[in-house]
């Protein structure tokens, strides 16, 4: 999250200037707002120095300290809901929760957030140095639950919806590991006999004196170009590697990856409702909590982790701040299906929009778990032929000439 710079006026017509972190400008606004201010004027702080702080801070910590897991983050918000719904301070929670902590990451965050209390700061404030490694929902929800006084509600709701989010990204990780191990014994299994077994029959292949099959000689040339070459193969593979994640990662590339794999035969569909189970889940989880609608918005334009779905719910904030509904606004981004835009309309006109996106979650993770559970299906049988054809590839390359020599002895 950046820092912004801000001017605002107070009930008594004086003019005030601060800096604070927040998601975007309507996160300051509506905080300001809360404090009783009239902003003047929020611009993003640009500082350099700021920009290079937090340049070299994520550096170390992304090079020294090992990554936040979520099974950590929901097992703390976990154990803060059931302190603080015990009536335990928050500090005295904190340090209780530090003294048990064992994750590295984990502790270097409950640290910061001790020593922000004890200056007087903001539990969101206090942890505002992590937010490269902490989901944008958490720290934006931490502040909601800060503002309303329902922290351990909010901690609750941030564990449950972890949680959630856990399962369904394990249930896609399953679901692909069979394709992935049998994918990496097949190129393991030709590595091996290129290497080592195809070049022992090459000698007598030679001495055969015929002419070997065409199979034979791309299976000897590939054979060779491996065993000879194979450091700059190495090279080339971790060269192509890096290349397309710096590639897939940032800019146009990540945007248009994120826009192809919606489209990826059987993938594709699965992608775009793990995506949007995402949304309907953390807009719901924002929305009850009091969150204002457009910051709401912002805010699940980031959970989603997908540039091109991100795209179209910044699209859906434009179109609701020129008044259109967010039924209407929806509808244009062609992402979500007939069913799922007639509950958005009957939420709005009920007023219960967060309950009919709950229900829409629901079916997508129903869905997910049919679908899921029919990929493998989908898999085998092409996993299968393709095994079948290398396999064939390499007993004809291995053994045709053997028949030939069979039939010269003869």
């Amino acid at each position: 999250m950046p820092y912004y710079k801000y001017r605002a006026k107070d009930k008594y017509g004086n003019i005030t200037e601060n800096e604070l972190f927040a998601v975007d400008s309507d996160a300051v606004a509506t905080k300001l707002a809360k404090e009783f201010l009239t902003p003047i004027s929020i611009k993003e702080f640009t500082k350099k120095n700021v920009k290079k702080k937090a340049n070299l801070n994520q550096l170390f910590e992304e090079i020294f300290v090992p990554k936040l897991k979520v099974d950590d983050l929901i097992l703390f918000s976990k154990q803060m809901h059931a302190m603080l719904r015990a009536g335990v301070p928050i500090l005295r929670s904190l340090k209780a929760i530090l003294g048990v902590t064992k994750a590295k990451r984990m502790q270097q965050i409950l640290k910061d957030a001790v020593e922000g209390l004890e200056k007087g700061k903001s539990l969101s404030k206090s942890i505002e140095d992590h937010v490269s490694v902490l989901p944008t929902l958490f720290v934006s929800l931490l502040e909601v639950g800060e503002n309303s006084g329902n922290l351990d509600v909010v901690f609750l709701q941030l564990s449950e919806y972890l949680d959630r989010d856990r399962a369904a990204k394990r249930q896609v990780k399953e679901a692909l590991r069979y394709p992935s191990f049998v994918i990496i014994a097949v190129v393991g299994a030709i590595v091996i006999l290129s290497i080592f077994v195809i070049p022992t029959f090459e000698g007598l292949f030679k001495s055969m004196g015929a002419e070997l099959p065409a199979v034979t000689k791309i299976l000897l040339t590939t054979s060779y170009i491996m065993k000879s070459f194979w450091h700059y193969i190495l090279l080339s593979f971790l060269g192509v590697y890096f290349a397309i994640k710096i590639l897939f990662t940032r800019g146009y590339g990540r945007l248009a990856w994120d826009r192809y794999k919606l489209k990826l035969p059987i993938l594709g569909n699965i992608f775009l409702k793990v995506i949007l189970e995402r949304f309907s889940r953390s807009f719901t989880l924002m929305y009850d909590s009091g969150v204002p609608l457009l910051q709401v918005l912002t805010t699940t334009s980031k959970v989603v982790d997908n540039q091109y779905v991100s795209g179209k719910i910044i699209q859906m904030k434009a179109d609701v701040e020129r008044g259109e509904s967010l039924a209407v606004a929806a509808k244009k981004t062609k992402l979500f299906t007939p069913l799922v835009m007639q509950m958005i309309l009957i939420g709005e006109e009920t007023g219960e929009v967060q309950k009919m996106l709950i229900q829409v979650a629901e079916q997508y993770t129903e869905e997910l778990n049919y679908e899921l559970k029919a990929l493998s299906s989908y898999i085998e049988p092409l996993l299968i032929t393709v095994m079948s054809g290398i396999v064939l590839v390499l007993l004809l390359g291995i053994f045709l000439p053997m028949w030939d020599l069979i039939t010269l002895a003869k």
